[in-house]
């Protein structure tokens, strides 16, 4: 039993296939819109990187929502790498919220708009909303960054100003990104795109060394000759850009409804929140299909991608309709782009998209589909298996964890020859034309697969007491967030002493927290051992955060739930009540059984003895007799 973590193998089936061939050939001819059937997507997903490499165009997959999204990008970048895969997500707030996007979200659309700048290799997974949203435009994105080099002659203090109008913050020592710190001739930043911020040395006006560094314990980790430093916002201040500003607002014809962002322009305050005003600042552009050329778009299913921009578009004109007579918002249509508009620019590109019913005979067909439910019952999955083993396909399966891999290999060991591979999709599929079956153990054991959206965290546990503790460390708050502990202040409030835990937020914002209610806080952990992003107190992302989390949960409980009831209403195999032999053999352990054994053999035997199904985990340490209860069992 052959055991290999790449794709290879099936990336090379798949493209060998004439359906592969197909669609390569019909676009080299110039097809602008090829149609597809019998299609699953994760196969969609592995023709996607196909064409890709293929014909060294952009590729542009639509998905109809976030959660289609990112199915994508993580199949796809299981297929080909994050180097050459990237999301460009929507924003995590409404137009009309007056709140900026989340740091991560802003520098995940940064980086995919630089790299189909630069013409790397890309594939660009995104939401429909998301072309909605206005993007800094490239003529920008250009001007806010910098490409610094050893040897280079630059004035430390010049930079620290592209910085600030780059969007920035000027701190005395670095702790995440978009933020940079000046030292003598030391200059350290902290851009979107890298995992490390950047250590950069001058001798003079030279740079004289580039590094990266880690920025917990500030140690150097490696050189590098290049350093590539993105803007830290989507709308940039300064010149030429802050005169541009003025001028289209004193240009608009609703004064009124601009005053606060003039305001916020003219009187130097926070810049929280402009980037809902970013079409009006940079007028009227093309949004991602700027940056894109000769692009191949990948299109979900027309109505699907149709109601996830009317979900979109929803709130936005809900909102404004109901203070249109205030006068104090511009229309939506000034400020995102509508449904019309990117339906009109989907359709003057080339792409593949799902064939509609009344044209299937011009659809390229790939006669494949998706993987039987097996929910664990081995011996169906067994009988799948020996047919396919007889139509002579290549089966692979596809194992989150070393683990699992380790396990299966050990089960499959008498079954016929299975390729594992460390690494899940979201989906398998069988393919007639490759003989190729790929299967995930998520998908033979009827478990979701684990989804990531942009952090990944550990289980945070509650802080027992503020002992525990250091300035420094990162806090989770139940209502506002992750921020950063910076230790007790006794204070006075409503004429009485108080000591409280003092935790720092986005902005400089602080937070003073009773000692009463350390309860609120959990000290956070990422599995990576990243810093992570602080929170806005006040801003509205967390609290998305924390209700998209209670969905995702409230999905799970039901899922179990039917899971459980379909497991109730099956029969299970009752087995006889306890004979002379088995109690001969109970009779022969020669240790006095703890409570807690007694309880659990007693519960375990009225399981078994039951004709309904069993559902139990033991657990125990080493020594606290779990092969006594097997034995017995």
């Amino acid at each position: 039993m052959d055991s290999s973590h790449s794709l290879d193998d099936i990336i090379r089936l798949t493209a060998q296939t004439d359906s592969f061939k197909e669609i390569v050939d019909r676009l080299q001819k110039g097809r602008e819109r090829v149609l597809l059937h019998g299609l699953p997507s994760t196969l969609a997903a592995f023709l996607a990187a196909h064409v890709r490499s293929a014909l060294d165009r952009p590729v542009l997959l639509v998905a109809a929502d976030e959660d289609r999204a990112e199915q994508w990008r993580d199949d796809l970048q299981a297929i080909v790498g994050e180097a050459i895969v990237c999301y460009f997500p929507a924003w995590d707030v409404e137009v009309y919220d007056r709140q900026s996007p989340d740091d991560e979200i802003t520098g995940l659309r940064i980086e995919a708009a630089s790299r189909l700048l630069r013409g790397e290799p890309t594939i660009v997974v995104t939401p429909a909303k998301a072309l909605l949203l206005p993007l800094i435009p490239p003529h920008a994105l250009e001007l806010g960054s910098l490409a610094l080099n050893i040897g280079d002659e630059k004035d430390p203090d010049a930079l620290c100003s592209h910085l600030v109008d780059a969007g920035f913050e000027r701190v005395s020592s670095i702790d995440g990104i978009g933020q940079f710190s000046l030292r003598g001739g030391i200059l350290d930043v902290y851009p979107f795109g890298v995992e490390h911020p950047y250590r950069i040395e001058f001798f003079g006006d030279e740079i004289a060394s580039l590094r990266h560094f880690d920025v917990s314990t500030q140690r150097s980790l490696s050189t590098c000759e290049d350093a590539w430093i993105l803007p830290a916002r989507e709308v940039l201040i300064g010149s030429p850009f802050y005169e541009d500003y003025l001028q289209r607002i004193e240009a608009h014809d609703v004064p009124e409804a601009l005053a606060p962002l003039k305001d916020q322009l003219e009187l130097g305050e926070s810049l929280e929140g402009i980037e809902g005003w970013a079409a009006l600042l940079y007028g009227r552009d093309e949004g991602l299909f700027e940056y894109l050329k000769k692009p191949l778009l990948f299109l979900e299913e027309g109505e699907e991608i149709a109601a996830g921009l009317e979900k979109a578009l929803a709130r936005p004109r809900k909102e404004y309709e109901r203070r249109r007579e205030r006068g104090d918002l511009l229309p939506p249509e000034d400020l995102i782009r509508d449904d019309a508009w990117l339906c009109a620019h989907l359709t003057t590109h080339t792409r593949l998209e799902p064939a509609p019913l009344g044209q299937l005979s011009e659809a390229v067909k790939f006669d494949a589909s998706e993987p039987h439910v097996f929910a664990g019952e081995l011996p169906l999955l067994r009988q799948e298996i020996d047919k396919l083993a007889d139509e002579r396909y290549a089966i692979h399966i596809r194992c989150e964890t070393k683990g699992q891999t380790s396990r299966l290999e050990e089960i499959f060991a008498d079954w016929p020859k299975i390729q594992f591979g460390l690494g899940s999709l979201h989906r398998g599929f069988t393919y007639p034309q490759a003989k190729l079956a790929v299967l995930n153990d998520h998908e033979i054991f009827s478990r979701q697969k684990r989804r990531y959206r942009y952090r990944r965290f550990r289980q945070a546990r509650a802080i027992s007491n503020y002992a525990a503790l250091q300035r420094g460390d990162y806090v989770v708050h139940v209502d506002h967030g992750i921020g950063r502990y910076g230790g007790i202040r006794r204070l006075s409030i409503g004429g009485r002493d108080h000591d409280c835990l003092t935790v720092s937020y986005q902005s400089q914002d602080r937070l003073f927290i009773p000692v009463e209610q350390l309860d609120r806080l959990r000290k956070y952990s990422s599995s990576e051992g990243e810093a992570p992003l602080l929170s806005k107190l006040g801003g509205t992302a967390w609290e998305k955060l924390k209700e998209r989390t209670r969905e995702e949960i409230f999905k799970m409980a039901s899922e179990l739930v039917g899971l459980y009831a379909e497991r109730k209403a099956r029969p299970g195999f009752k087995y006889s009540e306890d004979g002379p032999i088995h109690r001969e053999l109970e009779a022969a352990f020669p240790f006095q059984e703890t409570p807690d054994q007694l309880r659990t053999m007693t519960e375990i035997k009225g399981d078994m003895e039951s004709p309904n199904p069993m559902d139990r985990l033991v657990c125990g340490d080493v020594g606290y007799g779990k092969t006594e209860v097997a034995v017995r069992a």
